[in-house]
Parts: C-alpha cells; structure tokens; sequence
C-alpha cells in the first residue's frame, strides 16, 4: 500500500513539474496576462486534472486522471479550444492519439488495441474521416483498408481478420 501511495506522490510531483514549467514558459510569452495553475480534485481530495489558465481560459497542457492517479489523457488548448496533439490513456497504456484544431478532430488518427499494436489509422478532417483508413487485427495484420470520400465509403481490401 506504501508503495502505491507513493507511486501516486511521484506522478503527482511530475506532473506538477511539467506544468509549472509550462506555466514559466507562458509567462515569458505573456507578461499583461493574468495565469495560473488549476489543479481540480473531487471530494475525496484526488487528483483530477491540472493545467493553466490564461485569462480565465485554458491554455497549453492539460491532464487528467483517475482516481488512482492513473493518466486518463493528456491535451492541449490554445484559448480555451481543443488545439494540438490529443492523448487517451487506459491502463497507462495509449489507446488513441489524434490531433485538434478548433475544437475537432482534425490530422492524423491513431487507435490501438495495445499500444504499440495498431487498431485503426487514418486522417480526420473537421470531425470526419477522410481518404484511406486502414484497420489491423490483434496481431498486427492488416485487416481492411477503406477509402472515405465526401459523406460515403469504399471497402478497398477486406482481409477478414477479426
């Protein structure tokens, strides 16, 4: 039990690290701008998310977790809009990693059924997939590849893996 409290103390520590330094680096940029460190926690005082507010508004890294202190996700704000690279966790272990612009999904699109084993991978545009999407069985062979144009799709090669 010692050892689990004080694995949560360490993250804890790390990740108050990581946004203070963040918090330094928005300093330099901003000097008139009013900023802090938000650090949410429910009622049984665990941990939820951290990250910075400039003006009242999230900005740079955020992170969240459960209520064991275990990485849940990690993003990235710019005026208190999704923007940048977006990180889901379970199990500590990455299960999507997609990229934001104004609020959706937008870039490159990465799931996988255990990281580093590739589910499905594709392009996002505006919230919706576009172009060839390729999709990988548990063992890491390719399944299908798909092509997405406009609001249709195509079924370019289906391995019939599951």
């Amino acid at each position: 039990m010692n050892t689990r409290r004080s694995m949560k103390k360490t993250r804890i520590k790390s990740v108050n690290l990581i946004i203070l330094l963040l918090a330094l680096l928005a300093a330099c940029a901003r000097i008139d701008s009013k900023e802090e460190v938000v650090t949410v926690v429910d009622k049984e005082n665990n941990l939820i998310e951290k990250g910075l507010l400039v003006d009242g508004k999230r900005e740079g890294y955020w992170v969240a977790f459960d209520t064991n202190y275990v990485l849940l996700y990690d993003i990235q704000y710019k005026n208190n809009i999704l923007n940048g690279k977006t990180t889901h966790y379970f199990d500590s272990a990455i299960t999507i990693e997609t990229e934001m612009k104004n609020g959706e999904r937008d870039g490159k699109y990465t799931s996988y059924h255990k990281y580093p084993i590739v589910a499905s991978q594709g392009q996002v545009k505006k919230g919706k997939r576009v172009g060839e999407w390729r999709t990988y069985a548990k063992d890491g062979r390719l399944n299908k590849i798909i092509q997405f144009e406009k609001d249709t799709f195509k079924i370019v090669l289906d391995n019939k893996l599951e």
